[in-house]
């Protein structure tokens, strides 16, 4: 139920950087009125009414009494506005469409700088794959290089082995972390390389 006493009071909020009057309004009276009372949101160029708000909206934080106007619908027999031009619900309306059509641009444009970064992200990812993989086949000739000189040089296959991993530990697998799995992996994978290598030799 409408508040008389509340009718009297008046709040100033910025909400997207306008500034709004805010007043609550009995409107028993309006025809056509959607409820006993109503908000009254006057900015120096427009003016909108809502229906549908807490009754404590006079605690309620800039935000979230902006908000409010978002989902504002416009009466369907509202007065005209006396500082807007042309006044009534069809320019209201025009209003609320222009609003929406700013929004839905600046939607769009956020939209399109995160899909370009995405872009940029999946080109980087796809570069560092393709590093990878060239750095792993030019590894593995490396390892099979020297298992098959181990293998003309006489030296057994279990000599080898402890050699090529010394060889890895000094070339930069002690730089992973000991705990790492990458790194078992690294030395695993070299192994079987040089395994193979050997006996192929």
């Amino acid at each position: 139920m409408f508040n008389a006493s509340r009718n009297e009071q008046m709040r100033m909020i910025t909400y997207e950087g306008i500034e709004w009057r805010v007043d609550e309004h009995d409107a028993r009276a309006t025809p056509g009125a959607k409820g006993p009372s109503c908000l009254v949101f006057d900015a120096d160029t427009v003016v909108r009414r809502v229906w549908a708000f807490p009754e404590d909206w006079n605690d309620l934080s800039d935000d979230a009494l902006g908000a409010l106007i978002d989902v504002a619908i416009p009466s369907p027999r509202a007065a005209p506005s006396a500082r807007t031009p042309g006044g009534g619900v069809e320019h209201e309306a025009m209003e609320i469409a222009r609003e929406c059509t700013a929004r839905t641009r600046a939607l769009l444009a956020e939209v399109a700088v995160l899909r370009d970064a995405n872009r940029a992200l999946r080109a980087d990812r796809e570069a560092r794959i393709a590093e990878c993989r060239r750095q792993r086949d030019q590894m593995r000739i490396a390892i099979e290089s020297y298992a098959s000189a181990l293998r003309a040089s006489g030296v057994p296959p279990e000599r080898a082995v402890v050699l090529l991993k010394s060889a890895m530990h000094e070339g930069g697998v002690d730089l992973l972390e000991p705990d790492d799995q990458e790194r078992d992996e690294i030395v695993r994978e070299g192994v079987a390389w040089a395994i193979e290598a050997y006996f192929a030799a």
